[in-house]
């Protein structure tokens, strides 16, 4: 797939809300909300461009009411992105459907499809552990970020959760109070997250 701009998109300007209070769903809910129309859950290095250009105060105007909200140190915001562990090999699937909850995990439906899989090195890295984005070879950071490390805000250089071994996890940027800082988390099952969504734009700078 060729990356795709954050400048090319039409964004929700603010995670949805109720009334003041933010909209929680877990990935499979989340999902609920694209189904025919022409809205989906951003890709990482969508997200990360716009973060970047942000931090280094490159941002066109109408999307700095995007930047601030995500700046809001509160809940985790899906990507369009799934990883599933296999020893030494990191699964990325993009545009993942069919991952249902059962009520205690996520599982791969027999009508799971997505878009685009690949599949990336990573070692020996542990699973349920958190590793500094450094330690990750350059194809899975362009991969997620769009960019070098070289290229990548300090401000942004999350650290990355490891998922278990053999079980389907949905990804995205979460705040974790307990350290202070920004991760690409895998959500547990029972987490519950916010979902912004994007849609593409034309030349004229209308939705499809």
């Amino acid at each position: 797939m060729q990356q795709t701009s954050y400048r090319d998109l039409e964004w929700e300007l603010i995670a949805p809300r109720d009334g003041k209070k933010r909209i929680l769903n877990r990935f499979d809910q989340s999902i609920d909300r694209t189904k025919g129309t022409e809205w989906r859950h951003p890709y990482p290095w969508e997200v990360y461009g716009l973060l970047n250009d942000g931090f280094n105060g490159k941002l066109a105007e109408r999307f700095t009411y995007v930047f601030e909200d995500f700046k809001n140190k509160c809940y985790g915001e899906w990507f369009n992105l799934a990883f599933y562990k296999k020893g030494n090999i990191l699964v990325t699937y993009l545009d993942p459907e069919g991952i249902i909850y059962d009520g205690k995990k996520y599982n791969i439906s027999g009508e799971f499809k997505y878009s685009e899989k690949r599949e990336f090195d990573i070692g020996d890295k542990k699973p349920y552990y958190i590793y500094d984005l450094s330690t990750f070879k350059e194809d899975f950071i362009k991969f997620i970020y769009g960019c070098p490390l070289t290229e990548i805000h300090t401000e942004i250089k999350d650290s990355i959760f490891v998922p278990p071994e053999d079980s389907i996890w949905p990804y995205g940027r979460n705040y974790r109070l307990s350290y202070g800082s920004y991760f690409l988390w895998g959500c547990p099952p029972d987490f519950h997250w916010t979902s912004r969504l994007v849609s593409k734009i034309n030349t004229t700078g209308e939705k499809r």
